[in-house]
């Protein structure tokens, strides 16, 4: 094979074509040890793209083929490619130094690569260097720079940056045009699929918070980010079900997502729906699956249910009484 041939002469090219073919061409015979041999080669010459796929493979938590991931190893390749201009590899390389991931954390030396990143074009770059300027994470607080960064990042069609622009900026004056501006970013995170952005967009529109009200719609945008696993929207979906607050045909819906979001150990889900079983409210009465809910309510420091939960061990209601436990 010719390709092979060169790539055994040294040519770099060659050595990164011959990978690709072994890893991922189709209709070729894949063989990821040989691809992963070339793709070394390639980067201990000195290849950007080698070395950055060289550690993007390393910085995986587990075997694949022969190869043993080693985050070490992977920081210092995304390193060398980050120092001869890889843009993927300065954010990869500065996520790892920011969190500290396998290698010794280094905020200020990772925000420096963050930022040469998100200098050189790279979205998700410009959105956690802008938050971190936002929050003042690592680096002094700046909301106009935070924001600057977000909003390029989501006018490059970024849905993270798209969505936190949107909702950074949003302020409590009501329906300003600034607001419909930044309802428009939201909403166009949330059309893209960010699940988070649905349940915001959702609860927007559902109070008429600073575009004009349309329960319906609203309710639909929670429910859809309900139904892609945020805890928030199941809790605020299953509360609106069962207030008869928006139109469904049974009130167990609600009292499903409620305990789907409890189950999942949602604070504010775990008391509701605890409440609920200690009082027959809308399910069968049943004191002792809601003292568990109850309790793990309480335990993560929500107060109402450390009332009820304490009131339920003070009298031995459906629970064995604990009088000590309970003051």
């Amino acid at each position: 094979m010719l390709l092979k041939m060169a790539a055994d002469k040294g040519y770099i090219d060659a050595m990164n074509r011959y990978a690709y073919m072994r890893l991922s061409e189709p209709d070729f015979e894949h063989d990821f040890n040989e691809g992963i041999k070339y793709i070394k080669m390639a980067a201990e010459k000195g290849n950007p793209n080698s070395m950055y796929a060289y550690g993007s493979f390393l910085s995986i938590d587990e075997q694949i083929g022969d190869l043993v991931g080693d985050k070490k190893e992977a920081a210092k390749y995304f390193k060398l490619a980050a120092d001869e201009g890889h843009v993927e590899a300065m954010f990869s390389y500065g996520s790892m130094l920011i969190k500290g991931d396998g290698i010794e954390s280094d905020i200020e030396e990772g925000i420096k690569y963050i930022k040469m990143a998100a200098d050189q074009g790279s979205t998700e770059s410009m959105v956690l260097f802008g938050r971190m300027l936002y929050n003042g994470n690592g680096i002094e607080q700046n909301h106009e720079e935070g924001l600057r960064y977000l909003k390029i990042a989501a006018d490059k069609n970024d849905l993270q940056g798209m969505f936190l622009y949107g909702y950074l900026n949003f302020n409590n004056d009501g329906e300003t045009e600034e607001n419909i501006e930044n309802i428009k970013y939201i909403k166009a995170a949330a059309d893209g699929g960010l699940i988070y952005a649905m349940y915001i967009y959702g609860k927007c529109l559902f109070k008429g918070n600073g575009i004009e009200p349309n329960e319906e719609e609203g309710a639909k945008y929670i429910k859809m980010s309900a139904d892609n696993g945020e805890e928030d929207a199941m809790y605020l979906y299953g509360l609106l079900v069962v207030s008869e607050l928006v139109e469904s045909t049974d009130r167990k819906e609600g009292v499903a997502y409620l305990k789907n979001a409890a189950d999942k150990g949602h604070v504010d889900s775990m008391n509701f729906y605890g409440k609920m079983l200690l009082d027959g409210d809308s399910v069968l009465c049943d004191k002792k699956a809601a003292s568990v809910y109850l309790k793990n309510a309480a335990d993560k420091g929500n107060v109402e249910s450390m009332y009820h939960y304490g009131r339920m061990l003070f009298y031995g209601d459906g629970i064995i009484a604990d009088k000590n436990e309970a003051s």
